[in-house]
């Protein structure tokens, strides 16, 4: 769970989501899976198990129509497994 302090300083609201998502991590392009954990509308936490997601790494969402630039704003644990937290604007 994210501390409270963190939570306050989130500048949109976010909603629940589930479903899974694939992010292109460089700079080998290794293509790593995530389930969806909650969504806002710049961005998205995921539960994952890439242990090497770093504050600021640049990823890309995969879409079937193409990819979006995103960097990870956060890592940790949340609901007791790996998690990160993506902005995509």
């Amino acid at each position: 769970m994210l501390s409270t302090k963190y939570s306050a300083t989130r500048r949109e609201p976010r909603t629940r989501a589930a479903g899974e998502v694939l992010l292109e991590v460089s700079p080998d392009g290794r293509v790593i899976r995530g389930l969806l954990l909650d969504v806002s509308p710049h961005g998205f936490a995921i539960r994952h198990e890439h242990a090497d997601f770093v504050f600021d790494q640049q990823v890309r969402v995969v879409y079937d129509w193409g990819k979006v630039p995103a960097r990870v704003v956060w890592v940790g644990q949340r609901e007791g497994a790996l998690a990160a937290g993506f902005r995509t604007d």
